[in-house]
């Protein structure tokens, strides 16, 4: 239950914190990148700790009581089969850090997949009428195959982890036999130590290769985790401190004052230099032009989905910087271009639309 608690904890503080980052985060994250990080991420966490944070402990927790029962039996045959343990911990530190850097590169590659994904499944009629079927096609191969390849090296390199293990348990009981055999010859132990120590040294590896396989695990969720602490540290949007104005207050003057802007995404590239111009109230206003030639930005600005480098916006002469962003947002109502007509009948859609208008009018 802790661990469902936690997951559940982590969507909770990643739902919040999609409602507090500012526009230009989901700029830098795609949308497909999000919900993995949220669904994919979180799970992968959850389910890696659930598995193998007990098992770890049990495993120590026997690992250490069988050291103190070999110490106490025979402290040369212990440390003979400590000795080569050691070597097994090596081997297990230099092989884990390889691992990582795969496990990393698929929780990366599997986020920049499923962006890809939701972005070319939402625009799907787009897609065929332009006839790109082919090109999309060969670009999801390609992510798919980075998935893979991640996928399959991280899992190969862990997967001999364990069997690393079973080999140095293996040179434990030779070590053991050997010094062992020696210690009977020379008459300063009997046959029945030798016997016990190779209990206690089944019982002293066996947690071993259970650690081994449990760090794999927790490679995973170290992976995983990365991911969903580096959006949960995201810049979130700064206190909104300005007025509140009622929309029965505006008169709906909106001026735009010698405006600067440029992507957060590309800082050094202005693309709005100098713009300036004044809509007076009850005036009807259609700004035009091609595909990427400003209009839907010009919306953003105007509503401070995304701040302006220099001049100013006001809206009747007060600037929508001093406003919160809540009342600013209240004085507009939107259109988007694009239409969405829900599973069901026409009727049930219309009855919706009504609703949510009815919700919108008196927010």
């Amino acid at each position: 239950m802790v661990w469902l608690d936690l997951a559940k904890k982590m969507r909770k503080d990643l739902s919040r914190k999609m409602n507090q980052v500012p526009m230009k985060c989901f700029g830098k994250f795609s949308y497909g990148d999000i919900l993995s990080r949220v669904t994919n991420g979180v799970s992968t966490l959850q389910q890696a700790l659930s598995n193998s944070l007990p098992t770890i402990v049990s495993a120590a927790a026997q690992f250490v009581g069988c050291l103190i029962m070999m110490y106490v039996t025979e402290w040369r045959m212990a440390t003979a089969a400590v000795c080569m343990t050691l070597l097994g911990f090596v081997l297990m530190a230099l092989i884990m850090g390889k691992p990582q850097e795969y496990f990393i590169a698929r929780q990366e590659s599997l986020g920049t997949l499923n962006g890809y994904i939701e972005e070319i499944y939402s625009g799907h009629d787009v897609v065929r009428i332009s006839r790109a079927n082919r090109k999309v096609k060969e670009r999801f191969d390609k992510m798919n195959k980075a998935v893979y390849d991640a996928n399959c090296m991280s899992q190969f390199l862990s997967g001999i982890m364990q069997p690393l293990m079973n080999v140095i348990g293996n040179l434990s009981y030779v070590a053991v036999c050997v010094l062992g055999a020696a210690l009977v010859i020379d008459g300063q132990i009997t046959f029945g130590v030798i016997t016990a120590f190779i209990m206690y040294v089944r019982l002293f590896t066996s947690p071993l290769s259970q650690i081994a396989q449990s760090m794999t695990q927790m490679q995973t969720a170290a992976a995983a985790g990365d991911r969903v602490f580096d959006f949960l540290q995201e810049e979130e949007l700064p206190e909104d401190t300005g007025m509140e104005i009622a929309p029965e207050q505006v008169r709906g003057s909106v001026e735009f004052e010698h405006v600067r802007f440029s992507y957060p995404s590309n800082p050094d590239k202005i693309i709005i230099k100098d713009f300036s111009a004044k809509m007076e109230p009850g005036q009807k206003v259609a700004i035009v032009g091609p595909t990427g030639a400003g209009k839907t930005t010009m919306v953003n600005l105007l509503m401070r989905f995304y701040e302006i480098n220099g001049g100013d916006i006001r809206i009747d002469g007060v600037s929508t910087f001093d406003m919160k962003r809540k009342s600013l947002h209240s004085l507009f109502g939107m259109v988007l271009q694009d239409t969405w007509i829900f599973k069901g009948t026409v009727r049930e859609n219309l009855v919706y639309y009504r609703m949510l208008l009815l919700f919108y009018l008196s927010a």
